[in-house]
């Protein structure tokens, strides 16, 4: 039986597609002063549904290998009797210390932040947002047990005054990591829009070595491919696994997206992640 919870990530996907659709038309990064027009939603072609569909058919294909199927519901109800001795305390012979030792037992949490598009690209406004956001994120950090601090794309492009804004937001980031945060950057459409995808890997490469001998299981996708720097990335942390795939075109001025379903390329890189974190999540459970 198909798992009930996939029809959930059809929905989400569709909404993720659908956005980056919505942009096709734009003309590049949008600069200090403003943000370039977006298309209606009609104006997405139908082509780029199909696409879609195919795209979530081969991901039902993947899914049906490596997710084990749930009991049927309407399947007829198993009538062999049950020789397993029950161990199960009666209700009332719980007591509070039973239920604090289970609490106990949990694994400690903890809390991420997301800091998304800061768009340093000249504008002192956006510059001095990022650098707040950041000082907020450090008073805040035992209040809300936060450990990780995603910085979600449109991190920074371009120059101001002859000095790089991919430079200058690093410098702003880096602070998280004295403060024992760690920070993942994730670049941007802008970014490659405005063909900054090798300044931003070379700028943030000592970032990425760093979180790559602090995070488990970091896995980094081999770039340049098929003539990209893509960004794809992921790793596991406290029993949960983050997966980062870059999905941006390439296409000058159409800020769409693009799965880059080619050898080498993020869509098979994102599968063989999820399958290879199933194994390793399965491995675990054993």
């Amino acid at each position: 039986m198909r798992n009930p919870r996939r029809p959930l990530f059809h929905l989400l996907l569709f909404a993720f597609f659908v956005a980056g659709c919505e942009m096709s038309n734009t003309t590049g990064p949008a600069d200090a002063t403003g943000v370039a027009d977006l298309p209606r939603l009609s104006e997405v072609t139908e082509v780029r549904f199909d696409e879609l569909s195919q795209e979530l058919a081969q991901f039902d294909s993947f899914l049906d290998r490596v997710e084990p199927d749930e009991p049927d519901s309407t399947s007829p109800p198993d009538t062999t009797p049950d020789t397993t001795p029950d161990t199960t305390i009666p209700p009332e012979d719980v007591t509070a210390e039973d239920e604090v030792s289970e609490v106990t037992q949990l694994e400690p949490t903890f809390s991420f932040a997301i800091v998304a598009d800061p768009h340093l690209s000249g504008n002192p406004d956006h510059r001095e947002n990022l650098v707040r956001a950041v000082n907020r994120i450090i008073a805040e950090r035992d209040n809300f047990q936060i450990e990780l601090v995603f910085i979600l794309g449109d991190i920074a492009w371009g120059e101001t005054d002859g000095l790089s804004n991919v430079a200058d937001a690093r410098s702003i980031l880096d602070p998280l990591e004295d403060a024992g945060m760690h920070y993942i950057p994730v670049m941007g459409d802008n970014e490659a829009q405005y063909g900054g995808e090798e300044e931003f890997h070379d700028i943030f490469a000592p970032q990425y070595e760093h979180l790559a001998e602090s995070l488990d299981s970091w896995v980094k996708m081999p770039t340049p491919s098929g003539g990209l720097t893509l960004d794809s990335f992921s790793f596991e942390y406290k029993g949960c696994h983050f997966v980062s795939a870059d999905f941006i075109s390439r296409e000058i001025g159409h800020e769409s997206c693009d799965i880059h379903n080619f050898d080498g390329g993020s869509w098979p890189w994102l599968l063989a992640d999820i399958a290879a974190a199933s194994t390793l999540i399965d491995h675990q459970k054993r």
